[in-house]
């Protein structure tokens, strides 16, 4: 839709591409549908994905605001969790709809379906840099993060896995 959506703690607010606020929404708690410490936000199609990382979880809403659904934690087909979160920070999607996301204590980097299904570890745990805070994926569906340990900083490229 063009429109610019940005985070604040327990909020998003959406503007316009020329800058003015169309609307706000979101509430301060740990609920369903409230959030906490927001770190990241992706649109794809009428959803709206926000990491929260107070309660660990992503939080769903509809582009104008209301809320779908909460996921807990990548899940199996089945429904249970099999990779909980523990500290995430990032997220994005790419053009077909899957999820990507970074769980910074954890040190991975997660795709999954716009359900929370676990489609693949990208990076399994302790092989995304621990000071890695971003994720973006390109229109070839290569996925980026960033790293740096202090003393080195720079991007990752992840190429997409070919189709079997």
């Amino acid at each position: 839709d063009g429109n610019v959506y940005v985070t604040t703690v327990g909020h998003v607010r959406v503007y316009t591409p020329e800058g003015d606020l169309l609307r706000t929404w979101g509430w301060t708690g740990s609920g369903p549908g409230l959030l906490g410490d927001v770190l990241g936000i992706a649109v794809s199609g009428d959803e709206v994905y926000v990491v929260d990382n107070t309660t660990h979880r992503i939080v769903v809403y509809t582009r104008t605001g209301n809320f779908l659904r909460e996921i807990d934690g990548a899940t199996d087909s089945n429904g249970n969790i099999v990779v909980p979160f523990t500290d995430l920070r990032e997220i994005a999607v790419d053009r077909i709809g899957f999820l990507f996301l970074i769980d910074y204590a954890g040190q991975q980097l997660l795709k999954l379906t716009p359900e929370g299904v676990l489609v693949t570890a990208i990076a399994e745990p302790g092989w995304v840099n621990p000071w890695s805070f971003e994720v973006a994926i390109d229109r070839a569906g290569n996925v980026y993060t960033n790293y740096s340990d202090g003393w080195n900083s720079g991007i990752l490229r992840y190429a997409p896995r070919p189709s079997k």
